[in-house]
């Protein structure tokens, strides 16, 4: 996938990625519009290549209309997304802490302690164990939530 200014940019891009074999280059070529704003780059492509080089690569360009802000969307992840440890270096952040900490005190009349769990990176409290599974991802999407709320990035508010 790439966005340019112009088809002819989206196109000159795909011939060097197609005829590339120095990672370094490429990654330059491609890096050197990633910040642009998209409603700088209408121009939209992918292109699907064969690197072995017995087929021709398959390529689609097309102009796509920004007349108004992108919708944020925010998409959380299921069963399976937890691992040892892994809120603790968002932890550091103070925003994150106090809403792990909220919502270890909401659970403190059932007598869990989410946040000592999030501290603990010992993998055994996962273990066959659903509710300590449901219960960091929760905790965790709820901090993120509130740390990506409280520096401005909210939903799309027309989400149904």
């Amino acid at each position: 996938r790439y966005c340019g200014r112009t088809q002819e940019a989206v196109n000159y891009v795909f011939e060097n990625v197609e005829n590339s074999i120095d990672d370094l280059y490429l990654q330059a070529l491609l890096s050197n519009q990633a910040n642009l704003p998209a409603k700088d780059t209408p121009f939209r492509g992918y292109m699907l290549t064969n690197r072995e080089g017995n087929q021709a690569p398959i390529k689609d360009i097309q102009k796509v209309s920004i007349t108004e802000p992108r919708p944020i969307y925010f998409v959380y992840s299921g069963m399976g997304s937890q691992w040892p440890g892994m809120g603790i270096k968002l932890m550091e952040i103070p925003i994150f802490n106090d809403s792990l900490k909220q919502s270890s005190k909401t659970l403190e009349e059932f007598g869990l302690d989410v946040y000592k769990m999030l501290s603990n990176p010992d993998p055994e409290q996962y273990k066959n164990n659903t509710l300590n599974c449901m219960l960091a991802i929760t905790a965790i999407q709820i901090a993120l939530t509130d740390l990506l709320t409280a520096i401005g990035v909210t939903p799309g508010m027309n989400i149904i």
